[in-house]
């Protein structure tokens, strides 16, 4: 389908085009020291995700075509069980890794902070934009997962 090839050379090709543009625009809006720069970033990029997953979805859907060959189907098999286990046993090591990094000493903290040097622009600084942000994970994990796996 034509619409298919178009979509697939979007992603490909456009959408990292266009992630890099976006870099560079968060990158100017901070060095003006816009205090929305971030916030604006993530609601665009939530935007934009989302128009993309839903456009794919009602392209899947007036085709006729099946929610399983998109990925949207739950499976009953033992691969669908090992995985589930391993993202449950994974979502528990995270929240513990969260937990353990508030009693975090002086020296890792600085340690981490320069390891996270190349993307501390697009991390978020405050309690409002780390909401926003973990919207924008939601999101990114639904949609790129739809997008760039199930699509």
């Amino acid at each position: 389908m034509v619409v298919d090839h178009a979509l697939a050379l979007f992603l490909v090709v456009f959408a990292p085009v266009l992630g890099r543009w976006s870099w560079r625009r968060l990158d100017h809006a901070l060095s003006q020291r816009r205090d929305d720069a971030r916030l604006t970033a993530y609601s665009e990029t939530m935007v934009a995700e989302w128009a993309l997953a839903i456009g794919v979805l009602v392209l899947w859907i007036s085709s006729n075509r099946l929610a399983e060959d998109l990925g949207l189907a739950v499976s009953s098999s033992m691969s669908f069980f090992i995985v589930t286990v391993t993202v449950v046993v994974f979502s528990i090591f995270l929240l513990a890794q969260a937990r353990s990094n508030h009693t975090m000493t002086s020296e890792s903290g600085a340690n981490l902070r320069r390891q996270m040097e190349s993307v501390e622009q697009l991390l978020p600084h405050s309690a409002g934009e780390r909401s926003v942000f973990m919207a924008l994970s939601v999101t990114a994990g639904f949609c790129e997962e739809l997008l760039y796996r199930g699509f």
